[in-house]
């Protein structure tokens, strides 16, 4: 298994994540920038083509919120 992590959100591209859990296999992650929530599973053993999965949890409606 790699060590890898992501630096940007997957939706908007803003550095600005919080991360919730860190597991050797799964990281929560929601950006401060536009309120997406999502999930990451690196190395998934049902898909071992593939160095992680994104799943996204949910995401405020409307235009990003200003900084």
């Amino acid at each position: 298994m790699g060590d890898y992590t992501i630096h940007r959100c997957v939706l908007c591209g803003s550095t600005e994540l919080n991360r919730t859990t860190t597991d050797t296999r799964f990281e929560a992650l929601s950006c401060q920038h536009c309120d997406a929530e999502f999930v990451v599973e690196y190395d998934p053993p049902d898909a071992p083509h593939i160095r992680g999965r994104i799943e996204i949890g949910s995401r405020r409606s409307g235009p990003p919120r200003l900084t």
